[in-house]
């Protein structure tokens, strides 16, 4: 609620500035005064023009932010429009005044009535004024007192520009959807199927954005890290590698040898017969009983010889993938 703001009577002024004085005079607001008039409200009134009803059933409370809270309840069955108003002090004095042409409220005649206000003084000076019964008080919260406020629209929440109004949740979401734009790419520590609403998985698929305005292909993350883009290298190009293959330097021209020794070894071998001679007269002799073949020690050489060999470099491949942890990229979509 926007708060009317009052005009200080003189007489209102000269009541307050003796207070502040120090004078033991009573400030409080014991009544409202109603009109129906169409009236300028001027620091030189005495008494509210075309004044028709007092109502004495205020409460209040000092708000902060120079804010008066008020509330009026009227019980009585009768039925009025309400242009401007005037706050009485006890002893009668009107503090202070306010009118505009079109009505501020129109009481029907059946049920009770109340009009909450919030009233704002040109002054800070408020503290002491005083107030009646506070248990039908229906304040408006400020910055330093709890009380009633206003939602705020889908509209003004993405404005973001009003002060008073408190965003429900839905608001509140639109408007942090509305800060993080279409294309904002984060890393999500959680399963493939409870990425955010209005989010997706960056693996290259064609997605529904969540405007409604066509669709939007993700990049695909899946496997790279992101870095900066440069003019020879512009958002959405791929480059890297996981290894890198490296070459030794020249070795130059040479022959290789290759030469191959069978050690000493030391053989024999032996034939073992058995001859008999027999004469007519039965007697045997010149028994042959075996023959031993016996090869020296000696040493086998082999050589072998292996054709030059050109110039030439060897190629190693070395991974060179960074100690990383696997999470999703997402993108607002």
């Amino acid at each position: 609620m926007t708060a009317l703001r009052l005009v200080l009577t003189k007489a209102g002024i000269t009541r307050f500035a003796a207070a502040q004085l120090g004078d033991p005079i009573d400030l409080t607001v014991a009544a409202i005064g109603l009109t129906a008039a169409d009236f300028i409200a001027v620091p030189t009134l005495t008494a509210l023009p075309g004044q028709f009803r007092l109502v004495t059933a205020v409460s209040g409370v000092v708000a902060g932010d120079n804010t008066v809270h008020i509330v009026m309840q009227d019980a009585e069955e009768v039925t009025y429009t309400v242009r401007g108003f005037g706050l009485i002090l006890a002893d009668g004095t009107l503090l202070a005044a306010y009118g505009q042409s079109t009505p501020i409220v129109e009481k029907p005649l059946a049920g009770t009535f109340f009009m909450p206000l919030d009233l704002a003084f040109p002054t800070t000076a408020i503290n002491s004024l005083t107030f009646g019964s506070t248990n039908f008080l229906n304040q408006a919260a400020t910055t330093t007192k709890k009380g009633v406020v206003e939602l705020a629209t889908k509209t003004e929440g993405l404005a973001g520009e009003d002060p008073l109004r408190v965003a429900p949740v839905a608001v509140v979401r639109a408007m942090l959807e509305q800060h993080v734009p279409t294309g904002s790419i984060l890393q999500w520590f959680g399963a493939a199927d409870t990425v955010p609403k209005g989010w997706a998985i960056c693996d290259g698929s064609v997605v529904d954005r969540g405007d409604g305005k066509g669709q939007i292909t993700t990049p695909d993350m899946r496997g790279r890290v992101a870095v900066g883009a440069t003019i020879d290298a512009p958002a959405g190009t791929k480059f890297g590698a996981t290894s890198k293959d490296l070459k030794t330097g020249s070795a130059g021209a040479h022959t290789p040898i290759a030469t191959v020794a069978v050690e000493n070894a030391s053989t024999s071998s032996t034939i073992t017969t058995t001859t008999r001679n027999v004469d007519a007269g039965g007697s045997a002799n010149n028994v042959v009983t075996s023959v031993t073949l016996t090869d020296p020690m000696h040493t086998h050489v082999a050589r072998a010889t292996v054709d030059a060999v050109p110039a030439h470099d060897h190629t190693v491949t070395v991974d060179v993938t960074q100690p990383s942890l696997s999470l999703h990229y997402i993108m607002k979509i």
